[in-house]
């Protein structure tokens, strides 16, 4: 079923331009941002809290995307805490490929992000799932699996910053 127009969310952090990504800039722009999304990932989950369900909504700027791209948002509360994550899947012309990337907002800041990209020529990478430190002592991680239509989003409780130091 496809969502209607006037539940699409309009509001995207940090004004993204999804839809004017390439694979050459399959990065973050910031090295705060490289050193927050890469911390959430160090620590080991203790134990799984909860699988996620979110409802995903179609963002408003996939219809100004020329070649078919897919942006999707879910948003949720997690022990007081807003968080916004982005789901981005483009099929790339020349040489082709695909891009899937997802971001994690927590309380309007970039805190995590994973995703991966392929060519038709055999090169490509990934990082997932993508992760993000929501308080001292959880972590939120979402998974992108070719054979399941939405992103898998899990909670982990990981050992409490103030302990580790």
């Amino acid at each position: 079923m496809a969502p209607q127009a006037e539940r699409r969310i309009r509001l995207v952090p940090a004004r993204l331009q999804w839809f004017e990504w390439k694979m050459v800039n399959f990065s973050l722009t910031t090295g705060e941002d490289r050193r927050r999304c890469s911390a959430a990932r160090r620590p080991c989950p203790l134990e799984h809290k909860d699988r996620l369900k979110l409802q995903w909504r179609v963002a408003d700027d996939v219809t100004a995307v020329s070649v078919r791209g897919e942006h999707f948002h879910a948003e949720t509360s997690v022990d007081t805490h807003a968080v916004h994550i982005d789901y981005v899947r483009r099929r790339l012309h020349a040489p082709g490929g695909t891009l899937n990337e997802c971001r994690i907002f927590v309380d309007g800041r970039l805190e995590g992000r994973g995703g991966y990209v392929g060519c038709s020529l055999g090169f490509g990478g990934d990082d997932l799932p993508a992760a993000a430190r929501i308080g001292r002592s959880t972590v939120i991680s979402v998974d992108v699996i070719p054979d399941i239509a939405i992103p898998v989003v899990e909670l982990w409780r990981v050992m409490d910053r103030s302990r580790s130091r």
